[in-house]
């Protein structure tokens, strides 16, 4: 079990030494047991089948701990002046202690529901005796028992709640002086208010839908009073921690017990717990939460805002089965956009507000399963198009965009087999962006150049292989784009040379010894030539790929992290003028950055959790702050992350390009700033680090003040205690996930 202390700031200090309890704590509670005005602890231990309890001094030390058995299948554990009870799962049960100062009483067993997974204390019909609640995830009911004069308790009574009931929280929701319940129901994605009447009985009230396997939850009070601001109005608002899509979903109370719910943030992989309090001392009394990552041996740390805000990665709901992700300006509004294809039919946009935030979803019909989407100006009228790629069919739908950002309905071009990844490049320098599809099955590329007025023609080219990833990029200094592509069956990395009227003749090709999936270009090593970086599933790395002055590639390492990346990306992230890499693993629900070294090599590699099972990335200054942003959907929770870039250095001016999107739904940036400052600036990405507004004039140079390091990840902050607070983590370290890396060579 280790302590981190609090500095009142939102950060903590260094981890104590770890403080010995029984093997294996699964949970643990904190409390004043023994009146004397220091916090005490209990943990759980599922191995020993024990209670470890350690009575605190106040300055951070305890007395050895009082073990004590808590039966055959010990869950969870709740503490209140003068008594403890734990769940015993096994035997359908809850036994309770009762302490005299520092002595601890024989146990009371007392039957509830079937397979009991949490309790608490709580005072439920006022008479100032700490009342008991258990969730019994076997029954689907909630057990209430009321504390007697005697210290004994009233026969349990069992209200019926959602299924599999796995959490509980107790607070006041109608604003009537009166507790109420919410329990969390992990099996039907549910929450269910019971409404309480003061004396210890309770009502069925409202049901809430929520994310995938909802597992923790907590009701703020929302006033000062409390600590617990959360939306502001002074209605009690929930938090709930959604393990199936890895993140912290916020709800706006009402009078009559009802809940909206307001926003999204990341909140680690797995989360399995949260803990409300107030780690940064703020004029708002807002609500900070922690929660509990217990696969990647984390707590993520969500620093209360205003409106139900927090510092934090916050997540946009989309439509499920997200395939690919593109970004640009959909509208004109100089502000960049979200634009995502789902294999139900449609393309969604969410536009950006120009300040870190998108607005509502808008979705539009692109045909049979899409599975891929490029946005750019493919009829020279001056509106961003979208084209898409077909899945099943031969053919790209393209639609038109209009006045006012709309897009009109999609109008077919006829292919000669099925495209799986398109490409918006201006291969002829001319008014129209103009399009590449990869038929993999076909094996050939379709070349459509950008017309005014008329939709594009296609032009097939047979390729030695199955395409399946392109990107763009001047290979041979001509001011041109030419074209690299990926390919399958067999494995090879080919170029593609445009010439005045955008025809591309082949080039080169290079063998390669593993299967790609996605590919990113950029000068990595800073020679003036077009480097590669190529992503491959099957192959669980990313090989690096220096470009040679004869438009070919040599191969000159492997990061190699034994995770399951999906898609890549490149950007200078944190603006020292070197291309770093940003690569999503679906298995490990991770963004894991490399930081670029201007050499061709790249620093460890540090992973920043997202939702449950990404499945592809864009890139784009979301804030106006002119750094680039990520944007991560995932399959999971239906929904996108946004990855906040923050620095704490002045940026100079420079005008944004529009990114291009490579391989299934991976975007390439553009290329670095050409202005070289005199200084080497360092940043943060990942949840959890608070972005400014933009500038008030776009001539003003944005200071930064977050700490952060290049290519690192941040963690959110939490909780809200009394001044000098602290966060105990049984077995849990508060860092980011940092994978130690090299570039090997390859064999």
């Amino acid at each position: 079990m280790r302590i981190l202390p609090g500095r009142l700031t939102g950060t903590f200090g260094a981890p104590l030494e770890p403080i010995a309890v029984d093997s294996n704590p699964l949970a643990l509670a904190v409390a004043d047991l023994d009146g004397d005005g220091a916090d005490d602890v209990v943990a759980v231990s599922t191995t020993e089948q024990s209670l470890s309890v350690l009575f605190g001094a106040g300055d951070f030390s305890f007395a050895a701990p009082v073990v004590l058995a808590a039966g055959e299948g010990p869950v969870a554990v709740a503490a209140a002046r003068g008594r403890l009870a734990i769940t015993d799962a096994a035997n359908n049960s809850v036994q309770v202690f009762d302490l005299v100062g520092r002595t601890v009483g024989r146990p009371t067993l007392v039957t509830v529901g079937a397979d009991p997974q949490a309790l608490m204390f709580a005072d439920f019909n006022r008479d100032e005796r700490p009342d008991l609640a258990v969730a019994n995830r076997g029954d689907d009911t909630v057990s209430v028992l009321l504390a007697q004069d005697d210290g004994s308790f009233r026969a349990p009574a069992a209200i019926a709640v959602g299924h599999e009931p796995a959490a509980l929280a107790a607070g006041d929701v109608g604003g009537d002086g009166r507790l109420d319940l919410a329990v969390a129901n992990g099996g039907d994605d549910t929450v269910s208010i019971l409404v309480g009447n003061g004396s210890g009985n309770f009502t069925a009230g409202p049901s809430l839908a929520t994310g995938p396997s909802p597992v923790a939850l907590a009701l703020a009070a929302d006033t000062s009073e409390s600590n617990q601001v959360v939306t502001g109005d002074g209605k009690a608002d929930l938090l709930v921690v959604c393990a199936g899509a890895n993140r912290l979903e916020v709800y706006a109370g009402a009078t009559d017990r009802s809940f909206t719910r307001v926003n999204l943030f990341g909140a680690g992989r797995a989360p399995a717990g949260l803990a409300l309090g107030q780690f940064d001392s703020d004029q708002a009394h807002a609500a900070d939460v922690a929660v509990v990552n217990p696969d990647s041996d984390t707590v993520t740390l969500l620093r209360g805002g205003t409106k139900g805000s927090f510092a934090g990665a916050p997540q946009f709901a989309v439509p499920p089965a997200v395939v690919a992700a593109a970004s640009g300006d959909s509208d004109g509004d100089g502000f960049s956009d979200a634009l995502l294809t789902d294999t139900s039919g449609n393309v969604s946009l969410l536009r950006g507000n120009g300040r870190g935030a998108l607005r509502d979803l808008e979705s539009f019909a692109a045909g049979p399963t899409p599975v891929a989407a490029a946005l750019g100006d493919f009829n020279g009228d001056g509106y961003p198009d979208v084209a898409v790629a077909n899945d099943g069919v031969n053919q790209i739908s393209i639609l038109a965009g209009q006045i006012g950002g709309g897009l009109a309905a999609p109008a077919a071009v006829a292919l000669t087999g099925v495209a799986g990844a398109v490409l918006a490049v201006d291969l002829n320098r001319d008014a129209a962006m103009d399009l590449v599809a990869a038929e993999s099955a076909a094996r050939r590329l379709a070349v459509m150049l950008g017309r005014s007025g008329v939709l594009p023609t296609a032009v097939e080219l047979d390729t030695p292989g199955s395409p399946v990833a392109l990107a763009g990029a001047d290979l041979n200094q001509d001011g041109r784009t030419d074209l690299v592509v990926a390919l399958s069956q067999p494995p090879a990395l080919m170029t593609w040379l445009a010439d005045t009227s955008g025809n591309l003749t082949a080039s080169a090709a290079k063998a390669l010894s593993r299967e790609p999936t996605a590919l990113a270009l950029g000068d990595f090593d800073e020679d003036g030539l077009i480097d590669a970086a190529l992503l491959s599933r099957a192959a669980h790395n990313v090989e690096i790929w220096r470009g040679r002055s004869n438009r070919s590639f040599e191969s000159i390492g492997i990061l190699d992290d034994q995770f399951d990346p999906v898609a890549i990306a490149t950007v200078d992230l944190n603006f020292d003028h070197h291309l770093d890499l940003l690569v999503v693993s679906q298995a490990t629900d991770e963004l894991v950055t490399y930081a670029g070294t201007g050499t061709g090599s790249f620093g460890s590699a540090v992973a920043i959790p997202v939702g449950r099972a990404p499945t592809a990335l864009a890139l784009a200054d979301f804030n106006g702050d002119r750094l680039a942003d990520v944007l991560v959907s995932d399959s999971g929770g239906a929904d996108v992350m946004l990855l906040r870039n923050v620095t704490r250095v002045s940026v100079p001016e420079y005008t944004p390009t529009a990114t291009n999107t490579v391989g299934p739904g991976t975007p390439t940036p553009p290329p670095p700033a050409t202005a070289t400052p005199s200084y080497t600036p360092t940043q943060t990405v990942g949840p959890g680090t608070p972005t400014p507004p933009p500038p008030a004039t776009a001539t003003r140079s944005v200071a930064r003040e977050q700490p952060g390091s290049g290519g690192g990840c941040a963690i959110s902050p939490e909780g809200k205690r009394a001044p000098g607070s602290w966060l105990l983590v049984g077995l849990l370290l508060m860092v980011p996930a940092c994978r130690r890396s090299r570039l090997r060579h390859p064999r």
